[in-house]
């Protein structure tokens, strides 16, 4: 795969029986969007219960790459978006898409933002001291 910005490349894996995996790198915008939603046409066409779709190596999804990704849920019986961030999460729920499945995948290593707020590391909400304005 090329790197994580610039031009879309996609990689669909199927496997793993039921399961098609289509691994994203690039961007997805309005210049890839015909790309993706083809890619995305093949994956369903293949009638897995189980579409993964991988943009952990992409550095932007458009909300229409978002929205297409969101149809999938309507012909496959499970649909799960990896992402580095959560941004796009939100997206998908106000799409109306909220039975996409959202997995952030960070790389420790390299995170320089510290645990996610979900993050077995991180205590929760209301063991953390509490802060006020000044």
């Amino acid at each position: 795969m090329q790197s994580a910005h610039g031009r879309l490349q996609v990689e669909i894996d199927a496997s793993v029986p039921e399961v098609v995996v289509l691994s994203l790198s690039g961007d997805v915008d309005v210049t890839s969007e015909d790309e993706l939603e083809a890619a995305l046409a093949q994956v369903v066409s293949m009638r897995p219960s189980h579409a993964v779709i991988d943009a952990t190596e992409s550095g932007f999804v458009s909300a229409r790459g978002l929205a297409a990704i969101g149809r999938c849920e309507t012909s496959v019986e499970q649909v799960t978006f990896c992402s580095r961030t959560v941004f796009a999460k939100r997206l998908l729920d106000l799409l109306g898409y909220d039975a996409v499945r959202y997995v952030v995948v960070r790389d420790a290593a390299t995170d320089e933002r510290g645990p996610s707020p979900s993050s077995p590391d991180r205590p929760p909400r209301s063991e953390r001291p509490r802060t006020r304005p000044t």
